[in-house]
C-alpha cells in the first residue's frame, strides 16, 4: 500500500525487458517496489518500467529536487531517461537524465505533481541477465516534514556540501569556511518521518570544520538505506541538506 510519510513506488503498472529470450533476465519488476533493498529489476537493453506513486501520494514540485531513483549495485553504473505523467499511458514529460542513483526535478517539466514515473534505459550496450539500468527503488519527497534550506551569511550564500552524495561507507559533512566558531549546537541526521537518527559530535566539527557520518544511529545499528536530512544551525539560521545512503 502506498504510504503518505515514506513515499515509494508501490505498483508496476507496465514493463518491457527486450531481448529477454537472449539475455535470460532473472529480475522481477516488482523488486523496484518499496524502499532501497539491494532486490532490482533489469530494464535490459532500451527497456522501460512504469511506476505509480499513488493516487494521494504523487511527486510533489517543492524547492529543490522532488525523487530520487535508486540504482541497485551490479558493479556497472548504467544510464537512463527519467519521464513523468499523471496518466499511465503518458503523454510522458522528460524530466532529465542521469546514471546511477540520482535525484530529480520536476521543475522544467510543465508538472506541478506526477503520479506515474517511467525509467527507461539508454540503450547502451550490455548484455547477461542484469542487461540495462538496474533500477531498486523510486522515492518521493514529501512537502510536509524535513525541508532543504540553504543559508545565507549577508550578500553571501554559504553551502554546507556533502562528500560523497549518494554514499556507500561514510559522507563527511563539509562547513563553509569560517563558519566553525558559529556552529550552534550539534549536527543532527533525521529520516524522511522526521525522526532523529543519531547527532553528531560538536568538538570536531569546531576543530576542522567538517564531521563524517557513516550510516549508523546513535546505537552504532547500520540504518537502513534510503534518503535522510542532515541539519545545522549555524549563526543562527538552520541549514537541512539530502543525504541518500546506498548498500
Amino acid at each position: 500500500m502506498p504510504d503518505s510519510s515514506v513515499r515509494y513506488a508501490f505498483r508496476v503498472v507496465l514493463c518491457r525487458f527486450r531481448n529477454h529470450d537472449t539475455e535470460n533476465n532473472k529480475t522481477q519488476p516488482r523488486f523496484t517496489l518499496g524502499p532501497p533493498d539491494s532486490r532490482f529489476f533489469s530494464l535490459g537493453r532500451n527497456g522501460y518500467v512504469v511506476l505509480d506513486m499513488g493516487a494521494q501520494t504523487p511527486i510533489v514540485d517543492i524547492p529543490g529536487n522532488d525523487f530520487v531513483v535508486y540504482e541497485a549495485d551490479d558493479g556497472l553504473t548504467e544510464g537512463y531517461y527519467v519521464f513523468v505523467s499523471n496518466g499511465w499511458d503518458g503523454p510522458w514529460q522528460r524530466c532529465d537524465s542521469a546514471g546511477g542513483t540520482a535525484f530529480f526535478d520536476l521543475t522544467g517539466t510543465g508538472l506541478s505533481e506526477a503520479r506515474y514515473v517511467r525509467i527507461t534505459d539508454d540503450a547502451d550496450f550490455t548484455t547477461g541477465q542484469h542487461a540495462g539500468f538496474d533500477l531498486d527503488a523510486v522515492q518521493s519527497f514529501s512537502p510536509i516534514g524535513v525541508e532543504e534550506q540553504e543559508i545565507y551569511t549577508g550578500k553571501e550564500r554559504s553551502q554546507v556540501m556533502l562528500v560523497p552524495n549518494p554514499f556507500r561507507n561514510s559522507t563527511t559533512v563539509l562547513f563553509p569556511v569560517g563558519s566553525k566558531q558559529s556552529i550552534v549546537g550539534s549536527v543532527k541526521i533525521y529520516d524522511v518521518a522526521g525522526c532523529l537518527v543519531k547527532q553528531l559530535n560538536h568538538p570536531t566539527i569546531q576543530q576542522s570544520n567538517q564531521t563524517t557520518w557513516d550510516g549508523t544511529d546513535e546505537a552504532g545499528r547500520a540504518v537502513s538505506a534510503g534518503l535522510y536530512f542532515i541539519t545545522a544551525s549555524i549563526s543562527g539560521q538552520t541549514v537541512t541538506k539530502k543525504v541518500i545512503f546506498v548498500k
